[in-house]
């Protein structure tokens, strides 16, 4: 999580669907008008940009991106999500490990 606001411009393969993610499903991105057609024109970013730093909607997808960004954070502190995720993880696969006598199938 880079922690910005972004600008969609997918060229390959799983960057469409990660446009989908960051504009449709996280709402932390616009998508560029004429990425499909590969040719997004200079007045198209020029706009864009401006709605970013100018508009109602650019300041609320920012204020999303700040919120996900302190998420972000908070998840892969010390004592945040991730790492109790990964510690439980580690400890099922010890637990297994131990009850299989170190053999492992």
């Amino acid at each position: 999580m880079a922690g910005v606001p972004m600008l969609a411009w997918p060229l390959y393969a799983e960057q469409r669907m990660s446009k989908v993610f960051l504009v449709e499903e996280m709402r932390l991105a616009v998508a560029m008008a004429g990425y499909d057609k590969e040719m997004v024109e200079a007045h198209e970013v020029a706009a864009k940009v401006t709605w970013l730093i100018d508009s109602d909607g650019g300041r609320e997808l920012r204020q999303r991106t700040q919120a996900a960004m302190q998420r972000a954070e908070e998840a892969l502190s010390d004592d945040g999500e991730s790492k109790a995720a990964l510690m439980n993880l580690a400890r099922q696969w010890k637990s297994t490990n131990d009850n299989n006598d170190g053999v492992i199938n």
